[in-house]
């Protein structure tokens, strides 16, 4: 587990690099949960969307560049990344909208010269509401996943008022 204002300066430098490179990525999962509502305090992973093509077409391209930073491939999860016990794991767009089952929206955002999108909480939310239809999912995240959502709910409906 890393802190997650720690993990937010990580996901800064890697997108970074990432924008050097024509890369614009996205946060979501657990640290975006934390930027939106400041919960949970730490966090497993840090969660990137990307263009498919660099999980695809230009996979070896990308894994060089994440390399380049020292981190290296996790042999049993393709799109994931670690070294000093601190994960990078990576998605496309288009996966995403598959398993939330809508078209997610973003909005672009700029800090210390670092370019990267996030995704409303709406799209947040029901990322982790139809994850944990998936059996797996279900079975090791039901607990932290539960507890994202009652915070995202809350968060949402506070912004009603």
């Amino acid at each position: 587990m890393v802190n997650s204002k720690k993990a937010f300066e990580l996901f800064l430098k890697v997108s970074k690099i990432l924008n050097k490179n024509k890369i614009t990525p996205c946060l979501y999962g657990s640290l975006l949960c934390y930027k939106i509502a400041g919960f949970p305090k730490s966090v497993g992973d840090i969660d990137f969307i990307i263009p498919k093509q660099f999980l695809q077409k230009r996979f070896n391209f990308f894994k060089d560049l994440i390399e380049k930073f020292g981190y290296k491939q996790d042999p049993n999860h393709i799109h994931e990344f670690a070294k000093d016990k601190k994960t990078l794991s990576f998605e496309s767009f288009e996966n995403i909208e598959k398993i939330s089952k809508r078209k997610i929206k973003k909005k672009k955002f700029e800090a210390r010269n670092n370019y990267y999108y996030l995704i409303s909480v709406r799209d947040l939310l029901q990322i982790y509401k139809m994850g944990l239809k998936r059996k797996w999912r279900k079975i090791k995240y039901l607990k932290k996943d539960s507890e994202k959502i009652a915070v995202l709910e809350k968060h949402l409906e506070h912004d009603k008022i």
